[in-house]
Order: C-alpha cells, then sequence, then structure tokens
C-alpha cells in the first residue's frame, strides 16, 4: 500500500503526458476539410470581409486623423 501511495503521482504525471502525446500529434493523412469545397469558399468569403474591415478601419483612422497600425 505505501508503494501504491508512492507511485501514484509518477503513474498520474506519466498517465498525463502519454494523453497530451496523444491528443497533441499531428494527423499524418490528410484531413476531410481540405477536400471540401463549401470550406474553400467560406474560408474565401471570410478573407475577402477581413481584408474590407481592415481597409474601413484604415479609412476611419485616416478620417479621424491618427497614424494607420498595422498588426
Amino acid at each position: 500500500m505505501d508503494t501504491l501511495i508512492r507511485l501514484a503521482p509518477v503513474l498520474g504525471c506519466l498517465a498525463m503526458g502519454i494523453m497530451m502525446w496523444i491528443m497533441m500529434r499531428g494527423r499524418h493523412a490528410p484531413t476531410r476539410h481540405t477536400a471540401d469545397p463549401t470550406m474553400q469558399e467560406e474560408l474565401n468569403r471570410l478573407r475577402a470581409e477581413v481584408a474590407l474591415l481592415k481597409q474601413e478601419r484604415a479609412t476611419v483612422a485616416a478620417d479621424a486623423g491618427q497614424p494607420r497600425t498595422q498588426p
């Protein structure tokens, strides 16, 4: 029983490390999302929307006399 109490933290850390390794390892097969044309269309739409918002932010900053900040 005393040995089990001493090994419990070590086994817990080992189990957590293995669990993190399993969860964080990369997938070696191509994902299904890259082949989905609707996802690509949505991504293109969102990129266009972000570009528009950046342009509007630059216009508002220029009208207010503030320097344009670039993230």
